[in-house]
């Protein structure tokens, strides 16, 4: 499938905390699903709604390093659960006045961290193919 977007996005999932521009001072907890240069897809359980603006957080720690914080974002898209009321919102942030820095950061470790997953299933793919050459 050919990618139609400008930036790539990566997988990644860490932990993000949004804080409202506006209205309630609550945070909201999500999951990211994957990041951008110009955005990110997250897992909600709490309703938010298109056009809605957020400060965007990277919240966990062991991913990071440190507590990030992105910039501001704004919600350009919202997936209801399917079916069960227990599955998460899937929402889409564009960065609107982003740190750039942040990111470039966020995105390295991203390529990072994938590159060492893949080295390490592809020497297990090894190490097992050898065993079952052996008769183990």
């Amino acid at each position: 499938m050919e990618e139609r977007r400008t930036y790539r996005r990566f997988p990644a999932q860490f932990n993000v905390t949004l804080r409202r521009t506006t209205g309630s001072s609550e945070p909201i907890e999500a999951k990211s699903a994957n990041l951008s240069s110009l955005g990110l897809r997250a897992f909600v359980h709490e309703r938010v709604e298109v056009g809605e603006k957020f400060i965007v957080e990277v919240a966990d720690t062991s991913f990071a390093g440190d507590q990030l914080v992105i910039g501001e974002g704004e919600v350009v898209r919202v997936e209801s659960p399917q079916e069960s009321t227990t599955d998460p919102f899937k929402i889409g942030i564009r960065f609107i006045d982003p740190d750039e820095s942040t990111i470039q950061r966020l995105l390295k470790t991203i390529q990072l961290r994938n590159l060492a997953e893949a080295r390490q299933r592809s020497r297990a793919q090894r190490d097992q193919q050898k065993r079952k050459s052996f008769g183990f």
